[in-house]
């Protein structure tokens, strides 16, 4: 298990996520989740067309870092 910090750039790695998978982003927010035992991770993505989109992710195998 890794833990990542605000800033670090990490690649998506979720095969169930096709929008997503393989791109990298920058951890923008870290939140401690509902059962004050899983993290949070707000990763935003630069778009060349469109505003920065965001994803959550809250397991983090399915981040790595890039």
């Amino acid at each position: 298990m890794s833990i990542y910090k605000i800033g670090d750039i990490v690649k998506i790695n979720d095969q169930g996520n096709e929008d997503f998978n393989g791109l990298a982003g920058v951890v923008k927010k870290i939140e401690l989740g509902s059962d004050d035992v899983s993290i949070l991770y707000f990763v935003e993505f630069q778009t060349i067309d469109s505003p920065p989109r965001t994803m959550l992710v809250f397991l983090e195998n399915e981040l790595e870092a890039a």
